[in-house]
C-alpha cells in the first residue's frame, strides 16, 4: 500500500476512534457511571484487591480517560507521520477533541464536563503521541542490518 493510501486509512481510523469518543460521552451519567462501576468491581473482585470501591472507582474512570486520549494520541502521531508539517496541528487536535469532548458532556443528562478531564485527556493524547512519535523515530534510525561481530 502506497503511503497515500495508508494516510487516507489512518485518517478515517482516526476520525473512527473519534467519533467512538464522543459516542462514549453521549452516554448519560446513569449508563457510563454503572460500566465503569460493573469494571471497577470485577476488577477489584478478580484481583481480590484490598482497595475502598469508591477511590478506585474515581481512578479507573481517570485512567480510562487517558488511556482513550492516549490511543488517540498514537493513531494521530501514525496518520501524521505522512504529512511534512509541524506537530502543532496534530496536537491541537488533541486538545481541541479533548475540550470538544467534555463540553459535549454538558449536554447529557448526569454528566458534566470538567477542566479537570480536559488536561487528563490532553495529558494522555501528547503522551501517547510523543511515545508513538519516539517509537517511529527509533525504528526510523535503527540500522537496517546488524553489526558483524
Amino acid at each position: 500500500m502506497n503511503s497515500a493510501k495508508k494516510r487516507t486509512v489512518l485518517r478515517i481510523v482516526v476520525i473512527l476512534y473519534t467519533l467512538f469518543i464522543f459516542s462514549n460521552s453521549a452516554a448519560t451519567g446513569e449508563t457510563s457511571g454503572g460500566f465503569s462501576a460493573r469494571i471497577a468491581a470485577m476488577i477489584i473482585d478478580f484481583f481480590h484487591l484490598p482497595f475502598a470501591f469508591e477511590p478506585f472507582h474515581f481512578f479507573l474512570r481517570k485512567a480510562a480517560h487517558f488511556s482513550e486520549y492516549a490511543l488517540l494520541g498514537i493513531l494521530v502521531c501514525s496518520e501524521s507521520r505522512y504529512e511534512k508539517s509541524s506537530t502543532v496541528v496534530p496536537w491541537l487536535y488533541g486538545i481541541c477533541t479533548a475540550v470538544l469532548d467534555e463540553s459535549l458532556q454538558l449536554l447529557v443528562p448526569g454528566r458534566s464536563g470538567s477542566p479537570a478531564d480536559v488536561l487528563i485527556d490532553s495529558a494522555g493524547f501528547l503522551c501517547g503521541f510523543a511515545l508513538m512519535s519516539l517509537l517511529l523515530h527509533s525504528l526510523v534510525k535503527a540500522p537496517k542490518d546488524p553489526p558483524v561481530s
